[in-house]
């Protein structure tokens, strides 16, 4: 029995011996990937050291570093930088990090037998002279223990709110410069997230530079009105969607040009009214459908040519009123039926006007004061109405004036003022209201041509409704009808032609 147990024994020795001299499985040495030493070049950037090395026929087709603020990030899920292709050692610059953050770093590899990843690395980037790092509502607690009350500068990393914000324009009022371009703005209370709430810094004189936070989507409404120490200039976020009323109105100190970015949807009633310093042109991106009453009101420093996009469909009255900068055409491709009143009253365009869409109707005084327009003026088929005042004083158009077939109405001193037309200005028979002055001091045309048939349709004449000792060229047989109605006052001289 004894030697029954110690054979048992001996053979269990045996197997385990066996088992633990078993071979582990190879390691796949194929292609191999090292995160190296991690080394911060500020508080935005650090530097990374990658070796990668493959056996003959592994291909490195793209290589570089992913990050993200979770970890194990990949190619997918983080952000990644792009080193180009091959084996070999290389260092790798990451760009736009936000002080006090921990980010978490892998190299990579991508290769003909998939993605392969260094081991994991972290690191948490340093905030900079004058910097806290906060989260929500907890800025006024870091500020107090960080000793920086009196501060004139302040860069603000992390999440901030309404809060926060408050607590910098109410009791911060020395602040000069600000940077919270390293927060993000979390929701409270009635402020959404990524907005910059309303009234945030109006009336802030004293502060002449401020950088965006990260992600912000809305401008509030009067956020920056009367920061008239803001100057050079305006960088205003690519992720921006709204910029509200009154947004910059009257920072009078912004320079350059003004960039739209590409996102923006909307533009708030007087969001740049009286910014008299931008000295550039202006351009709106294809996403603009709302540009609000006098949003640029007064802005006289633009410069070149401006134009209104297809998609644009609303634009409030005096958008531009007094922009006396422009210098090149005005092309309007608004979606609008209707152009607001004022719109471009007393611009300073030197070039053509041309206006495509469907608009069916221009309100009161859009162009007037607008007297370096150059070239003939083609109105759009689909006008309907021409209102008060609506190019009066446009004495540069030269050519002939046709009104387009639809138009029913012209309105009082729609046209006076335009000196520059020297050829006939033709009026058709759709019209039945023509305003008092509506073509007064029009001396250099040619002659005034009409369509109406009958006598019933044909326009009541008001003393000075067209300039004195014209010829009116009628259809035939109507010299009694358009005597009735009074077409030969002011020394006009009644002519028909046939085929009128």
């Amino acid at each position: 029995m004894k030697n029954k147990i110690r054979l048992i024994a001996v053979i269990l020795l045996a197997a385990a011996i066996v088992s633990g001299c078993k071979k582990e499985d190879p390691v796949d040495d194929r292609v191999v990937v090292v995160t190296g030493a991690i080394s911060e070049t500020g508080s935005f950037s650090v530097n990374i050291a990658v070796t990668i090395t493959a056996k003959a026929g592994f291909d490195v087709t793209g290589r570089g570093v992913c990050w993200s603020e979770s970890q194990k990030p990949t190619v997918e899920s983080g952000y990644k930088t792009d080193d180009g292709a091959g084996a070999g050692s290389f260092a790798v610059n990451i760009n736009g990090l936000i002080p006090g953050r921990r980010y978490y770093y892998r190299a990579y590899a991508e290769t003909s037998i998939g993605v392969r990843y260094g081991e994991q690395r972290e690191h948490v980037t340093s905030i900079p002279a004058n910097g806290l790092y906060v989260q929500p509502g907890g800025l006024q607690a870091a500020v107090l223990a960080a000793g920086f009350q009196s501060n004139t500068e302040l860069k603000v990393y992390g999440d901030i709110d309404a809060r926060d914000i408050s607590y910098m324009s109410s009791s911060m009022a020395q602040l000069s410069k600000l940077d919270l371009s390293g927060t993000t703005i979390k929701a409270y209370q009635d402020n959404e997230a990524n907005k910059i709430p309303n009234d945030a810094f109006s009336g802030r004189a004293g502060l002449v530079s401020f950088r965006f936070p990260a992600n912000i989507e809305v401008i509030g409404a009067s956020a920056f009105s009367g920061c008239t120490g803001l100057s050079g200039n305006l960088e205003i976020p690519w992720s921006v969607k709204t910029i509200g009323d009154h947004a910059f109105n009257s920072c009078l100190g912004f320079s350059g040009t003004l960039f739209v970015p590409q996102n923006v949807e909307s533009i708030g009633n007087f969001a740049f009214s009286q910014c008299k310093g931008f000295d550039g042109t202006l351009g709106f991106p294809e996403s603009l459908h709302t540009l609000g009453t006098y949003a640029f009101d007064g802005c006289s420093g633009f410069t070149g040519s401006l134009t209104i996009p297809a998609t644009m469909q609303t634009i409030g009255s005096y958008a531009f009123n007094g922009c006396s900068g422009f210098t090149g055409d005005l092309t309007i491709n608004t979606e609008s039926e209707k152009l607001e009143r004022n719109i471009f009253s007393g611009c300073g365009f030197r070039g053509r006007l041309i206006i495509n869409g469907n608009v069916k109707r221009i309100e009161a005084s859009v162009f007037e004061g607008c007297g370096g327009f150059t070239g003939g003026l083609s109105l759009p088929a689909s006008l309907e109405r021409i209102e008060a005042s609506a190019f009066k004083g446009c004495g540069g158009f030269t050519g002939a004036l046709t009104i387009p077939a639809n138009v029913r109405i012209i309105g009082a001193t729609a046209f006076s003022g335009c000196s520059g037309f020297d050829g006939r200005i033709e009026i058709p028979e759709s019209v039945f209201t023509i305003g008092s002055q509506a073509f007064a001091g029009c001396d250099n045309v040619t002659g005034i041509k009409t369509f109406w048939q009958q006598a019933q349709d044909i326009v009541a004449y008001e003393t000075g409704m067209l300039p004195v000792g014209k010829t009116i060229f009628i259809p035939s047989g109507t010299t009694a009808g358009y005597t009735s109605k009074g077409w030969d006052g002011d020394s006009h001289i009644l002519q028909e032609e046939s085929g009128s």
